[in-house]
């Protein structure tokens, strides 16, 4: 009697699972396509309008540096972030060793890229004489920056190096993952915020001053529009994956071995 109760509810729990895994993965597929599609169109974007990347932007409406700022954002502080909060779901079937070093080289690389996004803000005003701080966007950008060193040092000596005690970084690491999804969150907020601040900027550029109707012949207007649906999409769809404890990674069979 026992083995006849128990085997049809084992069989509908790995169902659910597998049901709830194929949700995953499809949410999984949208939130790469538009992270992908984000990097690439802003790519293309950055690097054609005005005279495109440049660290000297010397010179009356060259915004180079700005340009920079912003792909490096865009690259580093949103998609490799997002990148690195998804990598122990991503990684679910692989060891556990692969998912924490994808964790950290990601997180490493976001980081490097936006002090390298930081840095060329600021040279960009210095070599345009403008004030240095003066907008809610420097300032909530200078706080997530700092934010995302703190999560970045906790995160790696209590669970990289394993300095803290295996019941210590247990207890912590709820509140690790609740901290790293609400950086992000402001991240892709503070992103759209760029994004708004760069083109009252950009529209005063002869060749992006049609974006205020939608009449640019190059199409710069769409495919700046694209780029930042494209931010809303894959931010949105990250927190989907990354919050659901349905969707946590689960231990191998090595790991139970």
């Amino acid at each position: 009697l026992y083995s006849f109760t128990l085997i049809p509810s084992l069989s509908l729990t790995t169902e659910m699972v597998k049901l709830s895994l194929i949700y995953f993965d499809f949410f999984l597929v949208v939130n790469q396509f538009f992270g992908f599609l984000l990097v690439g169109i802003a790519g293309f974007f950055f690097n054609t309008i005005d005279k495109g990347w440049q660290w000297s932007d010397a010179g009356k409406g060259n915004m180079g540096n700005l340009n920079l700022h912003a792909m490096f954002m865009t690259t580093g502080f949103v998609f490799l972030q997002g990148e690195a909060l998804l990598s122990y779901r991503m990684y679910r079937r692989d060891a556990k060793l692969i998912s924490k070093f994808m964790h950290f080289i990601l997180h490493s690389m976001a980081l490097g890229l936006a002090g390298c996004g930081l840095y060329s803000a600021i040279r960009h005003k210095e070599t345009h004489n403008v004030a240095q701080f003066q907008t809610v966007h420097s300032w909530l950008g200078l706080a997530l920056l700092g934010a995302y060193v703190v999560q970045y040092a906790f995160g790696l000596i209590n669970f990289g190096l394993g300095i803290m005690p295996a019941k210590t970084r247990a207890s912590f690491l709820p509140l690790h993952r609740i901290i790293g999804c609400i950086i992000f969150g402001v991240t892709s907020a503070q992103a759209l915020l760029g994004q708004i601040t760069y083109t009252n900027f950009a529209t005063n550029l002869p060749e992006f001053n049609c974006y205020k109707t939608l009449s640019c012949l190059n199409h710069l207007d769409w495919v700046y529009n694209s780029q930042v649906i494209s931010l809303v999409i894959y931010s949105i769809s990250l927190l989907v994956l990354v919050t659901p404890s349905a969707w946590k990674r689960a231990k191998t069979i090595d790991e139970l071995e």
